[in-house]
């Protein structure tokens, strides 16, 4: 899609696409390994925050990119300053750190807080337009970088009055920038239907999390099993009822080595999918954290009995 601008023909050093997804690449991958780093000191810690985790995250990363994109710090993050790229106003001029936290939000809470609802089934209709809020926010936020060209910008360079150049620009380049109007229609489209697809049930995100996972040797002390969320599995054979072939229950707070907990919560899985259990079930107990730009996980895994599902169809 080619752009409809008065933008000038001169050549300005405006940063391109790549080089700016390049750039936020390295950064993501500095906040995972930092995270992953404070995920091992302070793993029990962080999987009882339960959601607050990404809020966690988002503080974290809005830091980074608002402190280190501001002209207090140079105005370039490590991978920035990695692809020769600055952020600048529209007067070529570094940012102010209130502007650039401004920035740094806009970027970085649709990935942040999209998919936060991960079993969409069992969330409330206000979790889901929410999380579909989000998720086509940062839709849209890709959208309008890789096809704004004439003054690549993304939303939140929008939200901001700011640019990324490679190098530095005067005043009179980009003063003559102008933006294709239809772009932000088309963002806004993305924004607006992302609700009504969550809430019938489609999660809508964007995701960029690694996440370890291992078994659990140390089990966590803090507080008492939450059950956050649970899904099963099943192989749907026509002409017979549904098979269902095993489960996960997420926890908060202690749990792991609770075998009734996980015969419960796989009864009451099974009794609501109405689902066969063949011979055994496979049950997973799982507990962990996501900040959004990295995860963990631990678990631990039972296997239930026919026997112990009455009353299956």
């Amino acid at each position: 899609m080619d752009d409809v601008s008065g933008a000038p023909q001169r050549r300005v050093p405006l940063a391109g696409f790549w080089r700016r997804l390049a750039a936020f690449a390295v950064d993501w991958v500095i906040l995972a390994l930092g995270g992953y780093i404070l995920g091992q000191l302070l793993f029990d810690q962080l999987a009882w925050l339960g959601l607050w985790d990404r809020l966690i995250g988002f503080v974290v990363a809005t830091l980074y990119f608002g402190l280190l994109d501001s002209g207090s710090f140079g105005a370039s993050t490590p991978g920035k300053r990695a692809l020769g790229l600055r952020v600048v106003d529209m007067a070529g001029r570094v940012v102010p750190l209130p502007k650039s936290f401004l920035r740094a939000a806009v970027l970085v809470a649709p990935i942040m807080f999209s998919g936060t609802i991960v079993v969409m089934s069992d969330a409330s209709y206000d979790e889901r337009a929410a999380s579909g809020l989000m998720g086509g926010l940062a839709i849209a936020s890709f959208y309008v970088l890789a096809f704004n060209r004439s003054t690549r910008q993304g939303l939140h360079d929008l939200a901001s009055g700011a640019f990324v150049v490679r190098g530095r620009a005067s005043r009179q380049a980009l003063s003559g920038l102008t933006l294709w109007r239809p772009h932000l229609a088309i963002a806004a489209i993305f924004v607006v239907i992302g609700v009504p697809i969550s809430v019938a049930g489609y999660p809508v995100y964007v995701a960029f999390a690694p996440s370890s996972s291992a078994p659990a040797t140390l089990l966590p002390t803090l507080g008492p099993p939450l059950v956050r969320a649970a899904w099963i599995r099943w192989t749907p054979v026509e002409g017979t009822p549904r098979t269902c072939t095993s489960a996960t229950v997420s926890l908060r707070g202690t749990g792991l080595d609770d075998e009734n907990l996980a015969r419960n919560v796989a009864r009451n899985l099974v009794s609501r999918v109405h689902c066969h259990v063949d011979t055994n079930l496979a049950v997973r107990l799982v507990y962990g954290f996501d900040l959004g730009f990295v995860g963990g996980r631990r678990f631990r895994d039972y296997v239930i009995d026919e026997d112990q599902f009455p009353g299956q169809p």
